[in-house]
């Protein structure tokens, strides 16, 4: 069951007695670690809830686990990002996994971690995240016994549904085109766009444009990439090289420039390739959605900015790209990658 399918009906599942809440998008965890809290009712928290960080051991675990509760009927533990997912074997941890399947009365126990056992997840997340391995015995048995709550990230649609409902509660007007703007330049995850907002919220800035966010929200790797990308596309040359030095620092090289810039390049191809076919911006957009797997902002970026390209150009310079990409992690030192920019943004 997904997070918010959860928060919606989870008095339903209060008498459960085992959780397993995991997934890519930590917002969403903290969302419903909280609700199960919640609806556990514990008196006296001080004394009877209590949370486990990584690296308590199965002992440990086993130990709270069974410690009767003080002046309530419940008690819950909260064991959070075990290490024990990726151990190996052990007696206690095999005791441990013994008594997931009969945990006392008074016991309420919540795992959560962050991280996936989806390997199409942890391809495209952008932020650092653990595998589950699904061989793991507590996996294993957490997913034949408990509760599961899955937060991975949200579709494009709740995504913004969420970002305008947030953005209100902190006194914001956006509108759909700042909303994916915003989502589309920020660090992937939805602390990250809160946090963002916050900022705006705070600078009383109410109806914040384009412009605001853009000169207002931290400078990732990503979204100093899209600034280049979006200088060099302007032909503003000088901010352009001015970025790269950002982007080196960050980097320690411009492999992952370099990654992000054929990404861009393959999508304008794509939406070239579309629109020399008569499809209509929108109609190219869309299906550069659906066939890329992007969400709609970054299709129809792609669809803008390849107008001032011939499909020869976008084919051009794609190939450059890889071949700058293969002298990169060769011997072979590369030319300086301003030159390398001009050649591949204004075909000389």
């Amino acid at each position: 069951m997904e997070v918010l399918d959860f928060t919606r009906k989870s008095k339903e599942y209060s008498a459960e007695r085992l959780f397993f809440v995991y997934g890519s998008e930590s917002y969403l965890i903290d969302i419903a670690c909280k609700q199960i809290t919640a609806n556990a009712g514990i008196e006296l928290p001080e004394l009877n809830h209590t949370k486990l960080e990584s690296e308590a051991a199965a002992d440990e675990i086993i130990d709270n686990a069974l410690r009767a509760p003080m002046f309530s009927e419940k008690r819950l533990v909260h064991i959070k990002n075990s290490e024990l997912f990726t151990d190996g074997k052990s007696a206690a941890l095999k005791e441990l996994c013994d008594l997931l399947g009969d945990i006392p009365e008074t016991t309420v126990l919540l795992f959560s971690f962050h991280g996936s056992d989806d390997q199409k997840i942890l391809d495209r997340t952008q932020m650092p995240l653990q595998k589950l391995d699904k061989r793991k015995s507590l996996y294993k048995t957490l997913t034949e016994k408990a509760f599961i709550i899955t937060a991975n990230p949200l579709s494009e649609a709740m995504l913004r549904t969420w970002i305008l409902s947030t953005a209100k509660k902190k006194g914001l007007v956006l509108n759909n085109q700042t909303v994916d703007f915003l989502s589309y330049i920020c660090a992937p995850d939805m602390y990250s766009i809160m946090n963002e907002l916050d900022k705006l919220a705070s600078l009383g800035i109410p109806e914040p444009s384009a412009d605001d966010i853009l000169s207002i929200c931290s400078h990732t790797t990503e979204y100093s990439i899209f600034l280049f990308h979006d200088y060099m596309i302007a032909k503003n040359y000088e901010k352009a090289f001015d970025l790269l030095q950002t982007i080196y620092t960050e980097e320690k090289s411009f492999i992952g420039l370099t990654a992000s810039l054929a990404n861009k390049f393959r999508l304008m191809y794509m939406a070239k390739s579309s629109l020399n076919l008569g499809y209509s911006a929108q109609t190219a957009a869309d299906q550069l959605s659906k066939k890329a797997g992007i969400k709609a902002y970054p299709a129809r970026l792609a669809v803008q900015e390849c107008r001032g390209f011939t499909l020869e150009n976008l084919k051009r310079s794609f190939k450059l790209l890889l071949d700058y990409d293969i002298s990169q992690k060769s011997s072979t030192t590369p030319e300086d990658f301003r030159i390398f920019s001009l050649k591949l943004y204004t075909g000389i």
